[in-house]
């Protein structure tokens, strides 16, 4: 089985908003996948990369990892439909923008999922399972 990570953010999403909810959903896959326990980090194929000076440059992954952009209302239904499948999803709301940590909690806790702004969606999972639900999402640029 192969795996790979996938961010997918909403087309337009500016460049410094963008690398920032990157960073949040690829921290949450890590830690998800930890929670979870079984085999999910192993799969995650973490390797150090020693230099010829013997420098580690350590752990990257040797999956791949691709950013995609796509229709804001297709975030929420990736989101959706990663649920039912056997994937780590992850997301990333406009309301985790505002604030500190726990105000943030705390808007969210009043917001209907219904109300919730997408700015990104992050997965982990097997090639066979993420690609049908992203292929409609285009390269992001």
């Amino acid at each position: 089985m192969t795996d790979k990570f996938i961010v997918a953010l909403p087309k337009g999403i500016e460049p410094g908003r963008a690398a920032n909810v990157t960073a949040h959903l690829c921290l949450g896959i890590v830690a998800a996948a930890s929670d979870r326990g079984g085999d999910w980090l192993s799969r995650m194929s973490f390797a150090d990369f020693p230099d010829a000076d013997g420098n580690k440059h350590e752990p990257i992954s040797t999956l791949g990892a691709i950013i995609l952009a796509g229709r804001p209302a297709w975030l929420r239904r990736l989101r959706e439909e990663a649920a039912a499948r056997s994937v780590i999803a992850v997301d990333f709301t406009d309301a985790m923008t505002v604030g500190t940590g726990e105000q943030q909690q705390e808007t969210i806790a009043r917001t209907i999922g219904s109300d919730l702004n997408y700015l990104g969606v992050g997965l982990f999972g097997s090639v066979d399972d993420l690609d049908p639900l992203t292929g409609h999402f285009s390269l992001y640029k």
